[in-house]
C-alpha cells in the first residue's frame, strides 16, 4: 500500500506538467484519466475507507489544483517538501509507472516534449528513482 499522500502529491506533479505550457488541453485532461486508471490504479489494492482505489487520489488533486488555479511552482514544491519530510520509498513498480505515466502525459498534447516538461520529469527522476 502506498501512501494516499503520495497520490495526492503525484497528482500536483501531473498538474504541474500539463500547466507547464500555459494551459490544460482536454487531451492532457483525458490523458491523466487514462494513464492513472491504466498504469497507476492496478498496482494498488488498498482502497480507502470509501472503496476507492488510492492511486485515484492523483487524479482527484490534479483536478483540485486545476481548479484552484495553483502554479506549477507551487505544485512541484508541495511534491519536494512532501518526500524531504517523509523519506518515502516506492516500489519500483511505481517508480516505473510513474515516471511512464509522465512521460506519456508530456507526449499527450501532440507537441515535442518542452524544456519546461522535460525540467519536471528529471525533477521527478531525481527525487524518486534515485531513492
Amino acid at each position: 500500500m502506498i501512501s494516499k499522500n503520495f497520490y495526492i502529491e503525484f497528482g500536483k506533479v501531473l498538474y504541474a506538467l500539463t500547466i507547464a505550457d500555459g494551459y490544460i488541453s482536454d487531451k492532457e485532461k483525458k490523458a491523466v484519466i487514462d494513464l492513472v486508471k491504466k498504469k497507476l490504479a492496478p498496482l494498488e489494492d488498498v482502497p480507502d475507507q470509501f472503496g476507492t482505489d488510492l492511486a485515484y487520489y492523483a487524479e482527484f488533486a490534479f483536478e483540485t489544483e486545476e481548479d484552484s488555479f495553483d502554479s506549477k511552482e507551487d505544485a512541484i514544491a508541495s511534491f519536494n517538501m512532501y518526500l524531504k519530510v517523509t523519506h518515502l520509498r516506492l516500489p519500483k513498480s511505481v517508480k516505473n509507472a510513474c515516471l511512464e505515466i509522465l512521460n506519456e502525459l508530456a507526449k499527450s498534447s501532440g507537441h515535442k516534449i518542452s524544456q519546461e516538461e522535460a525540467s519536471i520529469i528529471k525533477n521527478f527522476e531525481n527525487k524518486v528513482l534515485v531513492a
